[in-house]
């Protein structure tokens, strides 16, 4: 985890270094007590970013994406309303929070407030398979939207979004050797971002 801080350091895409902008926390698929960011919070404190400035997110993973999106927009606007006017945050989201917390900002209207986006092991463009607890319902009803991979729903959200997406600065680690996110595993890659593989995670 140590090591995905040092890139993350090295890949936030402007001046300003992790932690000079409000940074917004958003966890992927499961239990909140499994999936929770607050151990990477705890990395990014011990770095020196301020607790203050680190916000926290919470999403029901297994809701639609309507109600995802209203309910990480609502706390998008909350953590906005905390902060001058004009104040920019730094998105970081892992697995599925990749794509929900950026669909969330582009159908809010937010992307304008973003300086940095980036995605850990995440699925922006969803995965080829899906695993087999996903037959069952267990997922919910969002993660199977997400497949198959660069699936219709996925091409129409980036499309009609293209232009906001065109000016947020994005960025993706991954590794070939996730055993989670592997159909790709670089699903959370963008053509026009920075795309970092990250060995032996």
């Amino acid at each position: 985890m140590r090591y995905l801080l040092v890139l993350l350091l090295s890949f936030t895409a402007n001046a300003a270094q992790l932690g000079d902008n409000p940074i917004v926390l958003v966890h992927g698929w499961g239990f909140q007590f499994l999936v929770s960011m607050k151990p990477f919070r705890n990395i990014l404190v011990d770095a020196g970013v301020p607790a203050n400035r680190i916000h926290l997110v919470k999403y029901s993973s297994r809701a639609s994406v309507d109600v995802i999106t209203n309910e990480l927009a609502s706390q998008y606007k909350k953590v906005l309303e905390s902060y001058p006017s004009g104040t920019r945050i730094d998105v970081i989201a892992h697995s599925l929070g990749h794509f929900v917390a950026l669909y969330a900002l582009m159908k809010a209207g937010l992307s304008t407030h973003v300086a940095n986006y980036i995605g850990l092991a995440g699925v922006a463009h969803g995965q080829d398979e899906l695993s087999g607890i996903c037959d069952t319902g267990f997922c919910g009803e969002t993660v199977p939207r997400l497949a198959p991979y660069n699936n219709a729903f996925i091409r129409e959200f980036y499309e009609t979004h293209q232009g906001e997406m065109a000016l947020l600065s994005k960025c993706s680690l991954f590794s070939s050797d996730d055993r989670s996110v592997d159909s790709p595993h670089d699903s959370g890659a963008f053509l026009d971002g920075k795309n970092q593989q990250v060995l032996g995670f």
